[in-house]
């Protein structure tokens, strides 16, 4: 196998799979009704496992100066991109998703918040960002609704494969064992695309769907990477607090245990009960 010494050098820009969240016109009012206990629940479901953290945040505003500031800019004619304004920064070409994410370094492993896989930027990198007009992010969210109004949605893009176990780049011939930042990363995301998944449910989606698009899948084989709406470790399904207590002091992400969230899934189950009886 090629040994390859810094892992930003075969993290991959490319969609690996997107989720998309589903309101009707009608259960749209039930989050923009309650927009302000929304977005304070949403920011801190991000914050707790570094995933789309707002820019705001970095930059040292609270959770509550971050939501004033987000409602400020809301207006009724778009009121549904209620997302879109905690990733915009002044003087930046495009919106910012920063995540935290470990990498390795000549065979060192720390973590850091990137915003860009190819360069692998961090989000303290200003200028770079501010000079490019595209960013290839590890993961971003933006609200969405047809031009009829009919349908609305929040869509999140995995844009990397900096959370698989094998990797493989168009500039080498080999797949590159990437499991142990698989490990250190992996889990946090599929504990983060749960609970916001129980928290869209709260406030009104009524379906959601993911797209695979890291793969072919067809006549019902099972994906190598993926199982429901998560992507599997080393073909396991891991959430963050399945291994937050066996990781190394250093790589554990500390907000994890510091943010404290409530959430309440009872749509959310029902909505899952609901799926697995129509499978039948």
């Amino acid at each position: 196998m090629m040994k390859v010494e810094k892992s930003n050098l075969y993290w991959a820009a490319q969609h690996s799979a997107v989720w998309g969240f589903y309101w009707s016109l009608e259960s749209r009012r039930l989050l923009l009704d309650r927009k302000h206990d929304f977005l304070k629940t949403y920011i801190k479901v991000c914050v707790k496992y570094g995933i789309c953290v707002p820019v705001d945040y970095l930059s040292g505003k609270t959770v509550d100066q971050i939501m004033a500031s987000c409602l400020e800019r809301i207006d009724d004619e778009r009121d549904w991109y209620i997302l879109n304004n905690l990733y915009l920064k002044p003087g930046y070409k495009t919106p910012l998703f920063p995540c935290m994410m470990y990498k390795k370094d000549d065979d060192a492993i720390h973590g850091d918040f990137y915003v860009n896989v190819s360069p692998l930027s961090n989000f303290d990198n200003e200028e770079e960002q501010k000079l490019n007009p595209y960013i290839n992010d590890f993961c971003k969210v933006w609200s969405f609704r047809k031009t009829d109004n009919s349908e609305q949605s929040i869509l999140f893009y995995l844009e990397t494969d900096a959370f698989f176990n094998e990797l493989s780049n168009h500039s080498l011939v080999d797949d590159i064992d990437n499991s142990d930042l698989a490990y250190y990363n992996t889990p946090r995301l599929n504990s983060f695309i749960r609970d916001v998944s129980i928290l869209f449910f709260e406030y009104g989606a009524q379906s959601m769907a993911i797209d695979n698009l890291c793969e072919f899948v067809e006549n019902g084989r099972k994906s190598r990477y993926l199982l429901n709406n998560f992507l599997l470790v080393g073909g396991e399904l891991i959430f963050y607090e399945d291994i937050y207590s066996l990781l190394p002091d250093v790589f554990r992400y500390k907000e994890f245990e510091k943010t404290q969230v409530v959430l309440v899934d009872s749509n959310y189950r029902k909505y899952l009960e609901n799926e697995k009886s129509q499978r039948k």
